[in-house]
């Protein structure tokens, strides 16, 4: 993974928890009818994405959106995030707990043809924006961001409107599966090792491993322990940390 990309993952930004405090308040506070809490919930959860990127790109803007400044807002929000979050979950009484546990976990259970078209819709239009951003990113991740500077990259600029795509990527996502960690750590790494660092094949193909991660984590996890299904944030943990642990390892192994 890039220097810039490994810095706008949705953990290490607080994305994935600002959106999972959306979906508890709505459980817990809105008071909608049936038919409209699983919108409600996704606009909830929605807002509080963006509400949370907003914070993290404007407080890091004061110390030049660094990568380093970047994951420790963000880390510190999420922290924020997951404590509130914590806090609905301890107040919530026995039929709101369940609901917003099972967010928590992350599901494709309840997704749709309608869902998927609208996460299509997203990425249609934020895609364009990476791809026109390839070479950046090149300069960017090869040779950092004072030698990026140097060759004509506007590097806060770039961050920043990167940036904006990866949450609002993340927030369309996110508020209709819950919160399904490592796809964004992995992938990548996976994608690195197989195709190479020049983001104009690196940006699809993570794309694409990461949803094949995510289709085989939820096959295992329908058939592994059935009748019941495993949600698929669980199971993409359980492959996704051994995975990135070795990487990490290779990677360092590669250097020596």
């Amino acid at each position: 993974m890039s220097g810039f990309t490994g810095a706008v993952h949705p953990f290490t930004t607080g994305l994935s928890n600002a959106a999972a405090l959306g979906a508890a308040l709505v459980v817990l506070f809105g008071g909608f009818p049936v038919y409209l809490q699983e919108s409600a919930m996704v606009l909830a959860a929605f807002f509080m994405t963006m509400l949370c990127a907003a914070l993290v790109y404007g407080i890091s803007s004061l110390r030049g959106l660094g990568p380093e400044t970047l994951v420790l807002t963000g880390i510190a929000l999420n922290y924020l995030f997951s404590a509130v979050n914590s806090s609905m979950q301890y107040i919530a009484n026995e039929q709101q707990l369940p609901a917003i546990i099972h967010w928590t976990f992350g599901s494709l259970t309840g997704g749709s043809w309608r869902d998927i078209a609208i996460m299509a819709l997203f990425l249609a239009v934020v895609y364009p924006l990476f791809a026109s951003r390839a070479w950046a990113m090149n300069l960017m991740s090869a040779n950092g961001d004072e030698s990026a500077a140097a060759l004509g990259v506007h590097v806060r600029n770039t961050r920043l409107v990167l940036g904006v795509g990866v949450a609002f990527l993340t927030a369309s996502v996110v508020s209709f599966t819950g919160i399904i960690g490592f796809v964004g750590l992995v992938a990548p790494h996976i994608a690195r090792f197989l195709m190479g660092g020049d983001h104009r094949y690196l940006l699809p193909f993570s794309a694409l491993c990461g949803s094949i991660l995510v289709l085989v984590a939820d096959t295992v996890g329908r058939v592994a322990f059935s009748p019941t299904t495993l949600p698929v944030g669980i199971v993409v943990s359980y492959v996704g940390v051994p995975l990135f642990l070795y990487l990490i390892l290779r990677e360092r192994w590669g250097r020596a």
